[in-house]
């Protein structure tokens, strides 16, 4: 395991290779390691802590392997170089403010198997302009709080994911960002608290 706090501020690491035997990486382990530029999470870490890479500010690649579960709070908030990031099918839940402010954030893939998105887990990630949501989504609260360039979301769910506050997006944007669903469910999601904040609703080709 990689305890709490274990490379904090360590300016000097640009490149690491963790070991497939790793388990537990915890919280702010990585913590504003600013010259970090990727890392691979290997598949015997199921969880990543609060913090665990918060502030790699250079950080561009993260690959994620099967076996995670958890992407626990700010995990990767404020990694400004982050550009994409392609989850794995055994994630399930994707903490507060995890990628919170990775500014330049414009490409999100979600696999079938996530079932939850907590409090502004995507917020201020002015580069994300689409993102589709996985039918196994089942609760979200302000997951894209001003993701003020988000024009298409795409949610495959047959039933509305719940959300905390009746809000999904809280933005500038509302009027403009179309949200796509299953053709038989438009209904369902025009009357169903924050996904009718909606102006536009469209079914999915």
């Amino acid at each position: 395991s990689i305890g709490q706090f274990a490379f904090d501020q360590c300016y000097s690491i640009q490149n690491m290779e963790l070991p497939t035997t790793l388990t537990t990486i915890g919280s702010s382990a990585f913590r504003d390691c600013k010259n970090l530029t990727s890392v691979e999470i290997p598949k015997g870490v199921t969880q990543l802590s609060n913090s665990a890479f918060y502030g790699c500010n250079k950080l561009e690649t993260v690959i994620f392997n099967e076996g995670l579960q958890t992407i626990s709070s700010s995990a990767f908030g404020y990694c400004i170089s982050l550009k994409e990031v392609d989850f794995p099918a055994s994630l399930k839940t994707i903490g507060s403010y995890a990628f919170g402010n990775c500014s330049n954030l414009s490409r999100v893939v979600f696999k079938e198997g996530l079932t939850t998105l907590q409090y502004e887990a995507f917020e201020y990630c002015h580069a994300l302009t689409e993102v589709t949501l996985p039918s196994t989504l089942m609760y979200c609260y302000y997951p894209f709080y001003c993701c003020n360039n988000l024009k298409t979301v795409k949610c495959l769910s047959l039933i509305p994911p719940a959300n905390e506050d009746n809000r999904i997006l809280y933005s500038d944007n509302m009027e403009s960002c179309v949200l796509y669903v299953p053709a038989w469910t438009i209904n369902k999601y025009k009357l169903t608290k924050g996904w009718d904040q909606f102006q536009t609703i469209k079914p999915l080709d």
